[in-house]
Parts: C-alpha cells; sequence; structure tokens
C-alpha cells in the first residue's frame, strides 16, 4: 500500500553557476518531497505532469532511481516543464519558469493513503489548481493533508492576491510548512510567527515555519516550539524545504495512530529535528538531492 500521494508540478531545473557549464536535475517542489519521502523509507506516490521527451525521461529515472511510484495519467505527450536556475555566490538560487500548469484529476488515488501533501505552483496555478483543491477535498476519511505554499511571485504574481487560496489549502490541512520568506510576502506587515499562529487558529493542526541559518519554528496544539538548524558548511539551499517537509511527513506518520496524527511536545520536537537534520544534508551538498535513510545524521 502507498502510505503518502504528493499532488503537484514536476520539471527540469537548469541550472547555472558563475563558471561553470549549466547542469540539468529533476525539480519541482512536489517532486523533490516525494523523492525525500521515498529515500527515507515511506511508500510514496506522485501525481504529476511529466512531458514525453527527454527532460521527462530524465525526470521518471530519477523518480524511479528513489523508489518514487507514479500515477497513472502522469505521463502526458507534451513538452516537460523546466525553470531556469541562477545560483548566486552565496548559495541561493533564482528561477525563471517555462511551465505547462495543467494537472490531470487524480481520482481515487487520493482515498487509499495515509496522507496527501500538496503545494507550491501547482496548487494555485489554473487549470491544475483545480485538481489540487479536488483531491484534497476527496481524499478518504482519516487521511492527513499537508501544505507548503512555497511561493513563487515570477509565476503567480503578487503573493497577497493568492491569501484566499492559500487560506482555503490551510483550513483544510492538518500540516501547513512555510519559509519565513512565504510569510513575509503573503503578510509584509506581520511577525511570521503570528502568521503560523493565525494560521493555526484557521484550521490547521500544525504549522512549521523554516528560517533558514536560524532554524525552525513550530505551532502545535500543546504550544510553541523553537529549534536550531544543524551547523554545516552551506553548498546551496536549493530543495532544503522540500527535503524539511519530507522528513516531516516520515516523522510525523512513525507516530501516527488509527486516530491520526500525535501532536504533542515530543511528537514534534523529535519531528522537526529531524527534519532540520535532513534540510542539513540537503544544503551540505549540490542540488535538490535529499538524503538517504543512512545518511541521516542523529538529531
Amino acid at each position: 500500500m502507498t502510505d503518502v500521494l504528493v499532488v503537484g508540478e514536476s520539471l527540469v531545473d537548469i541550472v547555472r553557476t558563475a563558471g561553470a557549464d549549466p547542469s540539468h536535475r529533476p525539480g519541482g517542489s512536489p517532486l523533490n518531497v516525494a523523492v525525500g519521502v521515498a529515500r527515507l523509507g515511506v511508500p510514496v506516490a506522485l501525481h504529476t505532469r511529466i512531458g514525453s521527451d527527454e527532460h521527462g525521461r530524465a525526470i521518471l529515472d530519477h523518480l524511479r532511481g528513489s523508489g518514487v511510484e507514479i500515477t497513472a495519467v502522469s505521463v502526458v505527450d507534451a513538452p516537460t516543464s523546466t525553470a531556469r536556475a541562477e545560483i548566486d555566490p552565496n548559495g541561493a538560487a533564482e528561477y525563471e519558469f517555462d511551465l505547462d500548469a495543467s494537472l490531470a484529476p487524480v481520482g481515487e488515488a487520493a482515498q487509499d493513503v495515509r496522507w496527501i501533501h500538496a503545494g507550491s505552483i501547482a496548487a494555485l496555478l489554473e487549470p491544475g489548481a483545480s485538481s489540487v483543491r479536488t483531491a484534497f477535498d476527496d481524499a478518504g476519511a482519516g487521511v492527513v493533508r499537508s501544505f507548503d505554499p512555497n511561493i513563487r511571485p515570477d509565476l503567480i504574481g503578487d503573493p497577497r492576491d493568492r491569501r484566499a487560496a492559500i487560506e482555503w489549502y490551510i483550513s483544510r490541512s492538518d500540516v501547513v510548512k512555510a519559509s519565513d520568506e512565504d510569510a513575509e510576502l503573503l503578510y509584509p506587515d506581520r511577525d511570521p510567527r503570528e502568521t503560523l499562529r493565525a494560521w493555526r487558529a484557521g484550521g490547521a493542526r500544525l504549522t512549521v515555519l523554516t528560517r533558514g541559518a536560524d532554524g525552525a519554528h513550530a505551532v502545535f496544539e500543546g504550544g510553541e516550539l523553537a529549534a536550531p538548524a544543524a551547523r554545516v558548511d552551506v553548498r546551496d539551499t536549493i530543495g532544503a524545504g522540500d527535503s524539511f517537509m519530507a522528513a516531516l511527513i516520515w516523522r510525523l506518520l512513525a507516530t501516527a495512530g488509527r486516530e491520526g496524527l500525535r501532536i504533542d511536545e515530543e511528537t514534534m520536537a523529535d519531528a522537526v529535528g529531524g527534519a532540520l537534520a535532513c534540510a542539513g544534508v540537503t544544503v551540505a551538498r549540490e542540488g535538490a538531492d535529499p538524503p538517504r535513510l543512512g545518511e541521516v545524521p542523529s538529531w
């Protein structure tokens, strides 16, 4: 049985670093999350859009190599989406996209899993966003839902115009993860931690803010928790948030029972600590390359 279904875009990152030839890497936030979950030993499927071209074949090889299944309607006879990433001297990436936002209906795949995750571009851009919303609504009873806005202003426009769409997902999600940059783009006049609290009040059981070198902050039923980031030499930050999200799913699923998620201080300390450990591995090496289970350091 597949435990986790991830819904959203797949693309190829064409990465340029000063003084080096461009590299081509499979990417897209939902794809990265699915790969991260699979590498941590959790059965996962990805519902996405993959073209029938050379880029699409590279994505399929990448997914199969990490143990990710794809839904039957994910491969289409069309070009694969791409993102051009320019890496600055500090390892941060700026993106330019050539994206097809269409996504086939998920169907029954959303009902036979323990967890469904969505976010980023596909959750907000039509026509694919309608399929993502339907998957959230159609998920079976007891299925945990998680959401990561992963804001891309160059694609979605002014993030403040997307608040209603994002809050729709939050009202239906058990777990919400965002970066401090996401929170500041959506609510520039509010402390990001206040945004976490508002999202918690808006329906989510657990909200987590990633803060780069400053670690993470979580708001949950039992209170709040702040945790420091792993101390590593940063190679680049591509996929760090996705690696964090994948590990958060991994750790929370490990303690979930028939009654659903267990969210207390001990569980949260373990989940956030494990997520930060995995993100630390990812930023210490090139590209969106989440760790396999044997590579995760203790936390």
